[in-house]
């Protein structure tokens, strides 16, 4: 991604191992005439990593003043073939104003997920609440599920990102690393959040980070743009809003929404779980 908010530079979003990777370069694909223009790399290892040897890294190049690069590619050398590395475009080069207010990361799909009837209660929730953008980085599914995708895709809500981190890494279901041969935890969930807002920087004023089962829910605003409107009006300087969560357990239900049509959709139905954990 390039971003010039500072300096000129192209940021890749990546999985490092927290040790063993030493220097990255990145060689530009220089326009117009093609010439190849190398630069070292910061490698920018996030610490949340929770103790999993492989961490989200930022990537981080400087551009060479003369070069207005279009691809970059990642290598261990200055030297070598470029033809043998996979090329990446940078993407974000045209600046464009937002062209939706709120977009959704979803991260990370996985263990061929069922969960249909949450899912759509909760994509239907956020279409009210005021989201034009959900993105899913999808690992994989149910059959039932990807139908579901393939309707809010068709809609035009909904941007599916093939996620497929288990090709690559052992992957863990699990936040905290267990001692265990796995490489990275939550299947790169981190990775994936960090792609989703800086895919989205020049494309959404307001980018949110949620899990599929999490909502945020006003409590004195009918929607996110009016709750958002007043928040920034008392924290005018505040770039980064955090909400309190709160957990409803699904142990305890309720016999309301009890509607027999939804009987026969995998998965939790949340209008019957409404009861909060005490703080």
């Amino acid at each position: 991604y390039f971003d010039d908010r500072e300096k000129k530079l192209t940021r890749v979003i990546g999985i490092v191992h927290h040790k063993n990777v030493k220097e990255l370069y990145c060689w530009f694909c220089c326009q117009p005439d093609g010439k190849i223009s190398v630069s070292k790399a910061n490698i920018d290892v996030h610490s949340d990593r929770f103790d999993f040897p492989y961490g989200a890294t930022d990537i981080i190049c400087l551009e060479p003043g003369s070069c207005d690069p279009t691809h970059v590619s990642i290598h261990q050398s200055p030297h070598g073939d470029i033809a043998q590395l996979p090329r990446f475009e940078i993407k974000n080069r045209k600046a464009e104003p937002p062209s939706v207010d709120f977009t959704l990361c979803i991260s990370a799909m996985f263990g061929n997920y069922n969960n249909v009837l949450q899912f759509i209660q909760s994509m239907e929730m956020y279409k009210i609440l005021g989201v034009q953008k959900v993105v899913i980085y999808k690992n994989n599914c149910s059959h039932l599920m990807e139908k579901v995708l393939k309707f809010y895709m068709e809609e035009g809500i909904v941007e599916v990102i093939p996620w497929p981190i288990d090709s690559h890494l052992k992957v863990s279901t699990n936040w905290h690393f267990m001692q265990d041969e796995t490489h990275i935890g939550y299947y790169g969930q981190i990775t994936a959040l960090n792609d989703c807002v800086y895919r989205n920087m020049q494309r959404s004023k307001f980018v949110i980070l949620n899990d599929a089962d999490e909502i945020i829910l006003p409590l004195k605003h009918p929607d996110w743009k009016t709750m958002m409107h007043s928040l920034q009006q008392q924290n005018p300087g505040a770039a980064v809003f955090l909400f309190e969560n709160h957990i409803f357990p699904k142990t305890v239900s309720t016999p309301m929404f009890n509607i027999s049509s939804w009987n026969a959709v995998p998965g939790v139905n949340i209008l019957q779980h409404v009861h909060r954990e005490p703080d």
